[in-house]
């Protein structure tokens, strides 16, 4: 069951991020410095989210035996491309506030909404991996 949630979530997030992004970003025309700073606002906000339930779940997993150093490679890398998409959100309202326009833009928009929104998506898919850890399934 935890299985094809998973790979259901990261399916549609992948679907999201390599069809509607593209069109979005191609829609949303030139961009403004808020649209940036809203983003990286959006981003603060998850992750500080992201740093209290990560050292919460850190815990949890600690004293299970498998995988926990991969799931804290998988967790460490979500929680550095949120932050490079805080990062680059904020040094592009500043390129836009300077009046610059490019593809530049575009690419940091697709790049600061997609990590963003993993690090969103991980952030809110964490209590059921908690719940899971707590409560393995019987073995047969």
């Amino acid at each position: 069951m935890y299985r094809s949630f998973f790979g259901g979530a990261i399916l549609a997030a992948a679907c999201v991020l390599c069809v509607a992004v593209p069109i979005g970003v191609k829609w949303v025309g030139p961009t403004s410095p808020a649209l940036f700073r809203g983003l990286a606002e959006v981003g603060v906000g998850l992750m500080i989210a992201f740093s209290v339930a990560i050292a919460s779940a850190e815990r949890t997993t600690s004293e299970m035996p498998g995988d926990h150093v991969s799931w804290i490679g998988l967790a460490t890398g979500f929680g550095c491309s949120g932050l490079a998409g805080i990062a680059v959100s904020l040094a592009l309202a500043e390129h836009r506030a300077a009046g610059h326009a490019n593809l530049l833009d575009e690419l940091g928009l697709a790049w600061a909404i997609a990590s963003i929104g993993f690090l969103g998506l991980f952030v809110a898919t964490l209590p059921l991996m908690t719940y899971r850890w707590r409560n393995p399934p019987p073995e047969d």
